[in-house]
């Protein structure tokens, strides 16, 4: 069986204005307590799908959470998608890796356009409050 990238599939399915960490913690709890963990991910993701909530953001959170299953391969287990989900670190945001670059870098104005690029991608990650 192939390792399978969770959180680069939730990223992509919440997209880049929302925390991942929140948005991990939300997935786990809604298949804990929605889905049953032998259950398969084609059954829980047909199941999603025609459902429809009433209330705004729980359709947004159903989309969300239809996008993420449908990037799982069909016949993963919800329990399996848990562990992994659980197991999963988040990746480093674009102002953390540009921060670890300029702290490496030897070059001086290298270094310089670095920490400004880092600085700045932290500013955004602070006025879009999301990580970025």
């Amino acid at each position: 069986m192939q390792k399978i990238d969770f959180m680069s599939k939730l990223s992509a399915a919440l997209g880049p204005h929302t925390d991942l960490e929140f948005g991990r913690a939300a997935m786990i709890a809604v298949l804990k307590q929605q889905a049953h963990p032998q259950e398969s991910v084609a059954f829980f993701r047909t199941w999603a799908a025609s459902n429809e909530p009433q209330l705004p953001h729980d359709r947004w959170f159903q989309r969300v959470l239809t996008a993420f299953l449908l990037a799982l391969p069909a016949d993963l287990r919800i329990g399996d998608v848990i562990a992994g989900l659980e197991q999963a670190t988040v990746p480093p945001t674009t102002a953390e890796t540009l921060e670890r670059w300029a702290r490496c870098c030897i070059v001086p104005g290298v270094r310089h356009r670095l920490a400004v690029q880092a600085r700045r991608a932290r500013l955004r990650e602070r006025a879009l409050g999301a990580r970025f």
